[in-house]
């Protein structure tokens, strides 16, 4: 711990994370890399003059050091009215499966032959990427908060090719799966019927996304709500809160406590994970504030820090999104003809400000028949501002929770 009477500060906070990591990629005929890591370390962050100073370390002997670089580099911060969490109660959460912690080199090349071998049963080309491992996470600071929690991570991306058939299945998470077999047998199925896969024609569809297509469009959408974003009045948003700028059917929520990718009992400067609606019935409720910038923009909001690295200073970021499911069973049979996507690309192109996007299709089906090569161009805002369609049941990707989702009317573009 740390003296704040003797660093002459008014409060500090000590983030610490240490882990370990297994990847493996097998491409071609052979695996082509092979990696292990890991790192310990420490971010320092104090408060001097109501000016924040951020530095780091990999030894806990050299904190004081670090703490003293804080210090000093605060009077390059704007001064705010910011201040570290609180002493708070945690939540008792499943962050960590022992199954994935513990995996080694040897247990994941198991799991990518099981995934090669069930892919190759129905396409010939592989490339599988596969990586497992795990984070111990404390926070403690000058206000009594102290928290930790160990957490554990497997994702699993394969796909296939079936002469001119692409196919893919990806998988995140912090417990092991129970049949590796089916993400393989998922890519190679894919690319199997996906081939001879024709352009679709210019014009107007019915447009059914599945998770890891919706997923793509969320990454347009999610930058309007930033509160740094808000506060220099960049987004289209940033004077909506409490209004309707959505369809009344979509509710989107960040939430630690749910069970999937990103969860967690506090965010990374340790305030609770709990629901925070961002949108609600279409409406605008919140915006992603980590405390320095609610601080900065001066309202009382906080709850989305995220930290890429203990050696980076934190920002704000979410955790599990979910999206409330609607009323259908199965889209695909209730909704005239729909275009059912798959798989998008381009979302780092689209005009975030704006939330206009015109993003590449590579995989689709459309009256059985796949298609792919074309475009779906749309503004963001305008699209989910019209009625939507959801599914009753929501499935987990990655930190997403989220049912499939359909669109009237979309432009197709080739």
């Amino acid at each position: 711990m740390l003296n704040s009477k003797s660093l002459g500060v008014s409060g500090y906070e000590i983030f610490q994370s240490s882990g370990a990591s297994y990847s493996l990629t097998f491409s071609g005929k052979e695996i082509k890399t092979k990696e292990m890591a890991s790192e310990s370390g420490y971010g320092i962050r104090v408060l001097k003059n109501k000016k924040i100073g951020f530095s780091f370390c990999e030894n806990s002997s050299k904190i004081n050091e670090a703490a003293k670089r804080a210090v000093s580099l605060s009077r390059y911060s704007p001064e705010t009215g910011f201040a570290f969490a609180k002493k708070s109660r945690l939540a008792r959460l499943k962050t960590e499966d022992e199954k994935v912690s513990t995996l080694d080199s040897i247990q994941l090349k198991e799991i990518m032959d099981t995934i090669k071998d069930s892919l190759e049963k129905h396409a010939k080309k592989s490339r599988i990427v596969l990586s497992s491992g795990y984070e111990q996470v404390s926070l403690n600071n000058s206000e009594g908060f102290s928290g930790n929690y160990t957490s554990s991570s497997i994702s699993i991306y394969a796909e296939g090719m079936k002469e001119d058939g692409f196919g893919f299945a990806y998988y995140e998470g912090i417990s092991m799966p129970k049949d590796f077999s089916e993400f393989g047998e998922k890519a190679g199925l894919m690319a199997k019927e996906m081939k001879d896969a024709k352009k679709l024609k210019k014009g107007l569809y019915n447009v059914l996304f599945s998770q890891s297509a919706l997923d793509e469009l969320l990454n347009v959408m999610l930058p309007s709500f930033s509160g740094d974003w808000i506060r220099k009045k960049t987004s289209t948003l940033y004077d909506k809160v409490g209004k309707k700028e959505f369809c009344n059917d979509l509710t989107l929520i960040d939430n630690g406590l749910s069970y999937a990718s990103e969860t967690r009992p506090f965010d990374d400067e340790g305030v609770v994970s709990k629901k925070r609606a961002l949108i609600e019935n279409g409406i605008v409720k919140n915006f992603i504030y980590d405390k320095e910038n609610a601080a900065l923009a001066k309202v009382k909001k906080d709850g989305f820090c995220n930290r890429a690295h203990f050696s980076s200073s934190p920002g704000a970021g979410t955790s599990n999104l979910l999206i409330s499911p609607g009323e259908y069973t199965n889209l695909e049979e209730e909704i005239n003809d729909p275009l059912v996507v798959h798989s998008l690309h381009g979302s780092h192109t689209a005009n975030a400000t704006t939330g206009d996007f015109a993003l590449e299709v590579n995989v689709a089906f459309h009256k059985g028949r796949p298609v792919r090569g074309f475009m779906l161009s749309a503004n963001i805002f305008k699209l989910l501002k019209q009625k939507i369609l959801l599914e009753k049941n929501a499935v987990v990707y990655g930190n997403m929770i989220s049912p499939r989702i359909a669109f009237s009317d979309m432009m197709v573009i080739s």
